[in-house]
């Protein structure tokens, strides 16, 4: 979604490296005290399930240190960033989200619904908007309107969020069961959280269409009507196959969500790259760091072809 934003605020490319870098120090600066404060807090749960904790053994000083050091690369970006209040009102809220979210008495990932709606807040909406707002606050006005653009994409973050937590919670429903954590799957059939997670999936797509009809409807023809086409095809490809998803739904060797993975990580990010490449051949180089950052994915993608064509 930043590409779409600077492809949208034409910024020179010395100052999109800039701004994605800070952006990105941030990201893995505040995913990474919402995963250890977690750990911390699971700590004996998952050791009493035999899940994997990077808090397990370390002592409490050490953990105090490794927090600090943690909040410091958070908030750090934001004072080489231009100044938004805006911004910094959405970075401490997310901060609170993320640490009470495991955090005792608060603890809103054990209570029910309201667990999965802060996690999809906190690990998708939230930063995707803090990125576009940023972003579209640089350089010279739209040339459509940001704020449908902006409300669309919050929406569509918010459902891909639901369903990765969802997903998530189904494949720890054995192991939250012997730890006796009570997430809103716990709570729920295992068959109600399938129906649930395809809706979501369902409104997910349809957000993300809807957005992408913004962009067309403003003028981004070139841009937009490759990925529209593209999103049906995935559409096509994971609702109209409904017995091979359920299927292979808690397949521990299979991507579930294999497609959307492609669609968001890989087909998504290159058409506004090619469409950047097209107005300055500079963005070559952004594209390759993509492609760097994202290799891994790209070899998954590359064998599991190769796989299928040999079979």
């Amino acid at each position: 979604m930043a590409y779409i934003a600077l492809l949208l605020k034409s910024i020179p490319l010395l100052s999109a490296l800039i701004n994605l870098t800070l952006l990105s120090v941030w990201f893995i600066g505040a995913f990474g005290i919402g995963h250890f404060v977690n750990d911390i807090c699971d700590a004996d749960q998952d050791v009493k399930a035999g899940k994997q904790n990077s808090a397990v053994g370390i002592p409490a000083r050490t953990r105090i240190i490794i927090i600090s050091c943690l909040i410091i690369i958070t908030v750090s970006p934001f004072f080489f960033l231009a100044f938004n209040l805006f911004v910094w009102l959405l970075i401490a809220i997310h901060f609170v989200m993320a640490i009470f979210y495991s955090l005792s008495p608060v603890r809103f990932k054990e209570r029910g619904f309201w667990g999965v709606l802060v996690c999809a807040l906190i690990e998708a909406s939230l930063p995707v908007l803090i990125f576009l707002i940023d972003i579209l606050a640089t350089g010279n006005a739209c040339n459509i309107c940001c704020v449908k653009l902006v409300t669309l994409v919050f929406i569509w973050s918010f459902f891909l969020g639901m369903r990765n937590i969802l997903t998530h919670q189904l494949e720890d429903m054995e192991k939250d069961s012997i730890a006796q954590v009570k997430t809103f799957a716990m709570q729920l059939s295992r068959s109600k959280i399938v129906s649930l997670n395809r809706i979501v999936t369902q409104l997910e797509l349809v957000f993300f269409i809807g957005f992408q009809m913004i962009l067309i409807g403003s003028g981004f023809l070139l841009f937009g009507l490759p990925l529209f086409i593209a999103i049906c095809i995935v559409t096509v490809i994971l609702f109209g196959r409904a017995s091979l998803f359920l299927r292979n739904f808690y397949s521990k060797n299979q991507r579930v969500f294999y497609h959307l993975d492609l669609l968001y990580l890989i087909i998504v990010p290159c058409i506004p790259l090619i469409y950047l490449i097209y107005n300055s051949t500079d963005y070559l180089l952004l594209i390759g760091l993509h492609f760097l950052l994202f290799h891994s994915f790209l070899k998954t993608v590359f064998f599991d072809l190769v796989s299928k064509i040999k079979g």
